[in-house]
C-alpha cells in the first residue's frame, strides 16, 4: 500500500512485535543481573538500548575517571550487541542476505567483543535506568518511526536509486540502526531493493550507528573522544572489509 508501494502492514507489525519481543527478554535479563558486570551490562542493554548504555556510562566514567577503561569497554560492547541484534533481524526475515551481512556485521561484533577482552579491565558494575521496551507506546512510537522511515527511504530510492537508499539508510541510522535495518527488510520483501542492497543499507546504519555513540559519549565526557574514536574506527574498518571480501566471493 501507499506511496511507491512501499507499506507492507503485516510485514510492518510483524517486525514490530519481533524488535520488541527482542528488547523485552534482554530488558528481563537485565532486570534479573543488574549491573553485576561491565560485560552482561553492556551487552544487554546495548540490545535494548545502546544510547541508554552510553549515556549512562558516560556520565558515571565522568563523574570518576577511575573507570575510564571500563567505559570505553561498554561503548564497544553495546556496539557489538547492536550489530548481533542487526544481524539477527535480517537474517531471520531476509535470508538470502545472510552472507552478504552476516561477515560484516559478523566481523564488527567479533571485533568489539576481541577489543573489550584486550582492555582486561572489567572491574565495577553499571546500573542501568531502562525503561521496558515493552509496551504499547514504545511499541507503536517504534512502528511509526519506522513508518516514516520506510516512505522516506522509498523516496529516496525511486528518486536517487540505490545511492538515495543508502544516503538515507546512513541519516536514519544515526537515530536508529534497528529502524534502518526493519526498513531495509521491508523493501527487499517488497520488491523495492535488491538484497545485496538491503545489507549495504543495513551496514550504513549500522556503522552511522558507531559514529554517533563517539559524539553521545565525548560530549558528556572528553576524556572518550580519543579512545572511542579509535576503536570505533577500528569496528568501522571490520565492518568495511567484511563487505569488500563479500564481493569477492
Amino acid at each position: 500500500y501507499g506511496p511507491w508501494n512501499a507499506i507492507d502492514p503485516r510485514l510492518i507489525w510483524t517486525l514490530v512485535i519481533a524488535v520488541s519481543g527482542i528488547g523485552f527478554a534482554n530488558y528481563a535479563i537485565m532486570q534479573r543481573y543488574g549491573g553485576r558486570g561491565m560485560l552482561v551490562t553492556g551487552f544487554f542493554g546495548g540490545l535494548v538500548n545502546s544510547t541508554a548504555v552510553i549515556g549512562e556510562i558516560a556520565n558515571r566514567a565522568k563523574a570518576n575517571d577511575g573507570i575510564l577503561t571500563l567505559a570505553v569497554a561498554t561503548v564497544l560492547v553495546a556496539d557489538a550487541a547492536m550489530a548481533i541484534r542487526n544481524l539477527v533481524i535480517v537474517v531471520a526475515f531476509v535470508p538470502r542476505s545472510a552472507l552478504a551481512v552476516g561477515l560484516p556485521l559478523g566481523l564488527i561484533a567479533l571485533g568489539g567483543v576481541a577489543l573489550t577482552a584486550y582492555g582486561r579491565n572489567w572491574n565495577g558494575d553499571i546500573d542501568l535506568d531502562l525503561d521496558s521496551p515493552f509496551s504499547s507506546r514504545n511499541a507503536l512510537t517504534f512502528g511509526a518511526l519506522f513508518l516514516a522511515v520506510l516512505v522516506g527511504t522509498a523516496a529516496a530510492q525511486e528518486t536517487f536509486g540505490t545511492a538515495g537508499f543508502l544516503v538515507t539508510s546512513f541519516l536514519s541510522g544515526l537515530l536508529s540502526s534497528g529502524t534502518t535495518t526493519a526498513t531495509a527488510v521491508s523493501l527487499t520483501s517488497t520488491g523495492r531493493i535488491t538484497s545485496t542492497t538491503a545489507a549495504q543499507g543495513v551496514l550504513a546504519g549500522t556503522l552511522a550507528s558507531i559514529l554517533v555513540k563517539i559524539w553521545l559519549a565525548a560530549g558528556i565526557n572528553r576524556n572518550l573522544l580519543v579512545p572511542v574514536s579509535t576503536r570505533s574506527a577500528v569496528l568501522s574498518g571490520l565492518g568495511v572489509a567484511g563487505v569488500v571480501v563479500v564481493q569477492f566471493l
